[in-house]
């Protein structure tokens, strides 16, 4: 896929006016550290709507959204750089991470959590044994559901907040753990998004 920069992303309709961003913050500086600069130069020349990942004290980490903000400002080292376009929402980690380790079709995890969010359900637990035999065909998956030996439950952020960004880029990581889980709940809600793979980690 071809790497675009955010600012001529506003060229290409609405995949230019949103992007998604996730867990590049203070906590991750180490792996950051290769696209950090360049990201946030990008990101403060973006005019569009940003939503901002994070994981802060829920997860034990210090970050917060002012303190990703005030490493945002270091970066820049323009303390009145204008923000107000982007959103910070606290994200949590590890809902889907036994089902994705387990070695399941994506396709069974994704249709799962389609249905967990359409049916409320907030817990894999919550689901009986005949619904899940309509939901998936992974006999195997269903056991270990059914036996308690996996964990799946939705965020507990207002995974609303997406919809509001169907199109968007999306950028981050890391790429097989909380962006991968991001991906998977955005697939689940039918929201396409695109990667821009040179902000990924």
């Amino acid at each position: 896929m071809k790497t675009i920069k955010f600012q001529k992303l506003l060229n290409e309709g609405i995949s230019g006016s949103k992007l998604i961003v996730v867990d590049i913050q203070p906590a991750y500086e180490k792996e950051v550290k290769r696209i950090k600069s360049k990201f946030i130069k990008d990101l403060i020349n973006f005019n569009g709507n940003v939503l901002y990942l994070y994981n802060g004290p829920d997860m034990g980490y210090h970050d917060d959204e002012g303190v990703i903000e005030n490493w945002i400002r270091e970066e820049t080292d323009d303390w009145d750089v204008d923000l107000e376009n982007i959103e910070f929402v606290e994200k949590g980690y590890g809902f889907f991470r036994d089902v994705m380790d387990g070695n399941y079709d994506e396709s069974d995890i994704i249709e799962l959590i389609g249905w967990m969010i359409k049916n409320d359900k907030y817990d894999v637990r919550d689901i009986d044994e005949d619904d899940l035999k309509n939901i998936i065909d992974d006999e195997d998956l269903i056991h270990e559901i059914l036996n308690e030996r996996v964990f799946l439950a939705l965020p507990q952020f207002d995974i609303d907040i997406l919809k509001k960004f169907k199109g968007a880029s999306i950028c981050g990581g890391g790429k097989n753990e909380c962006l991968a889980e991001v991906q998977i709940l955005l697939a689940a809600m039918k929201i396409k998004t695109k990667v821009i793979n040179k902000y990924v980690y």
